[in-house]
């Protein structure tokens, strides 16, 4: 007998490595999928991290140490609390170029913040120094 089809078992076996292909295409697409996803979210989180530090340095942190809001579709909050606060003092007398005059503060802040995107949440630390005076010289009694 000549026949020249397919046989059953060979069809099976064709199917079953087409199957095997289009399952492996599907998680390589997934994964790539994915992994553009996350490539976007941190750069996103990169630029809201640097944009949430400025606008935070520029605050009063003595008079604000906490905040909340939203930032680039991210919802962030913060915290600081005081280091440290040394007192600097520089006198006419002996004059700096371009430097202060008279008493200054200077303090040191550990902020912690956290930013929420869906699920998503990340926390993360940074140090602010704030200085505080450059009033002119108490004259004695």
């Amino acid at each position: 007998m000549n026949c020249k089809g397919f046989t059953l078992l060979e069809v099976i076996i064709a199917l079953v490595v087409l199957a095997a292909a289009v399952v492996s295409f599907g998680a390589a697409y997934n994964m790539y999928v994915n992994a553009q996803y996350r490539q976007e979210l941190y750069q996103d989180v990169y630029i809201t991290v640097l944009s949430l530090k400025n606008a935070i340095e520029v605050k009063k942190l003595i008079d604000e140490p906490e905040g909340s809001g939203e930032l680039n579709g991210f919802s962030y909050s913060y915290s600081s609390k005081q280091v440290k606060t040394a007192h600097n003092y520089i006198y006419p007398d002996f004059p700096i170029p371009g430097g202060n005059i008279g008493p200054f503060e200077l303090t040191l802040y550990q902020v912690d913040c956290s930013l929420i995107k869906g699920k998503w949440k990340r926390e993360f630390s940074f140090y602010v120094t704030q200085s505080k005076g450059n009033q002119a010289p108490q004259k004695g009694f």
